[in-house]
């Protein structure tokens, strides 16, 4: 097991054989053997490989960004949102335009 810099286990909580536990995380919960926690409250990822040696695993470089994804994520969610919205917009105005041409041509 590597605990991170400042991370803080809170509790009476095991942490499974062969963890990491990334900096500043804040552990909560049980965590399995062979898993990643990061992140406040922590957040429990699974590992996909076991570690092949009886080394602790020091890279603490290769840590996913949780939160970052997450804002990744919305800022996509945000840029479909407003060309749906801008599509819209451009709708309306076509409309308007129209509504506008019989009104003059009647």
């Amino acid at each position: 097991m590597v605990v991170g810099a400042g991370a803080k286990i809170l509790g009476d909580i095991t942490i499974g054989s062969g963890s990491r536990v990334g900096a500043n995380a804040v552990v909560v919960k049980p965590v399995p053997p062979e898993s990643l926690v990061v992140g406040i409250p922590g957040q429990v990822i699974k590992r996909r490989k076991t570690r092949m040696r009886d080394q602790p695993d020091l890279h603490h470089d290769r840590l996913p960004d949780t939160v970052g994804k997450a804002l990744q994520d919305l800022m996509s969610r945000l840029d479909r949102v407003e060309v749906q919205l801008q599509n819209q917009k451009n709708d309306q105005f076509k409309t308007d335009q129209v509504k506008a041409y019989i009104n003059t041509n009647k």
